[in-house]
């Protein structure tokens, strides 16, 4: 009886994090690490979040197969997988009220970013700039489940003049390196029972965002998704900087 109103608000926001993702490209481990360190431990919502986000990626990219650039994948992969192991053990042993006030600073230095920069910083698609975004990326999946803003940037440069292009090549790299991050919290003992009780209510919620995403893909506007999931995410952090 414990888990059932936690099983609820999991599976609306992993429908709100999915929704968000099918629509804009990313999204799904910042929304749901806004709400489930809130409500199982953190190392259970980290490992939970990237679980529901490797079937998110793989749903979309299966969906996108002809789009995707394979050869824009092995070079960041490199970098990811080396930081993400590092960031997952350090998961797997620092104290929850100091990984949730790292959670809460970083919402907000993102929040930041996102409204002030993101637009003025650019990549260009070269080898030392995948390496970079891997290492990024991988750095924040193990911390936090959400290394999506750095592929954002790398991908895009990639395939700027494409967005089926960029849609599906970034949904098969979050598929392949939440097999990898999985893997490794696997291997740290990070599967607990809180994960394995919330999985169902966040998997059916995720499939049901993805449905209702690609239903209405092409009729809304992401720039307005995201500024609304920027604002929420500075609040979002500052409310668990505070609290921890």
């Amino acid at each position: 009886m414990q888990y059932i109103i936690p099983a609820v608000l999991c599976a609306l926001i992993s429908l709100t994090g999915a929704f968000t993702q099918r629509v804009s490209g990313f999204g799904y481990g910042i929304i749901v690490m806004m709400v489930f360190p809130h409500l199982i431990s953190y190392g259970a919502a980290n490992t939970l979040s990237g679980l529901i986000s490797l079937f998110s990626a793989a749903y979309v990219a299966f969906s996108m197969r002809k789009h995707i650039k394979f050869s824009q994948l092995p070079i960041p992969l490199i970098t990811y997988t080396l930081l993400n192991y590092l960031a997952t053990s350090f998961v797997a042993s620092a104290d929850t009220s100091l990984l949730k006030r790292i959670l809460g600073g970083a919402l907000i230095v993102l929040s930041v970013y996102f409204f002030a920069f993101s637009k003025r910083i650019k990549l260009k698609p070269t080898i030392p700039s995948a390496l970079g975004a891997g290492a990024v990326s991988g750095t924040m999946s193990g911390l936090f489940a959400m290394g999506g803003p750095p592929m954002v940037l790398y991908f895009m440069s990639t395939n700027s003049e494409s967005t089926d292009d960029y849609l599906g090549t970034i949904q098969a790299f979050f598929a392949l390196s939440n097999i990898i991050s999985t893997s490794v919290r696997a291997s740290k003992g990070l599967f607990t029972e809180e994960v394995f009780i919330m999985f169902i209510p966040a998997l059916a919620g995720m499939l049901l965002g993805n449905f209702f995403g690609r239903k209405v893909y092409t009729r809304l506007r992401p720039a307005v998704i995201k500024r609304c999931v920027y604002a929420f995410m500075a609040v979002s952090g500052a409310i668990t900087l505070i609290m921890g």
